[in-house]
């Protein structure tokens, strides 16, 4: 599995699990909701190691979590 696919699966899982809403993950992360929907949808496929970085700290997970890897690994 591409890293990419990785990233939206796991994002669609961490943000399913998350207690709030969408807007209130994506307001603790600074991005749009409608910016995150387009990335777990696979409308864009380009998200940044910021946004990982980024989504990871509000959802208080490792960033390499959501790509997939072992942070131990890693």
């Amino acid at each position: 599995m591409a890293l990419y696919s990785k990233l939206r699966a796991n994002l669609e899982a961490a943000i399913a699990e998350y207690p709030g809403s969408l807007a209130s993950l994506c307001s603790k992360a600074g991005y749009d909701p409608t910016y995150v929907r387009r990335i777990v949808k696979g409308e864009m496929q380009n998200p940044t190691i910021y946004f990982v970085e980024c989504m990871a700290a509000a959802l208080g997970a490792d960033p390499l979590e959501l790509l997939g890897a072992d942070s131990e690994q890693a």
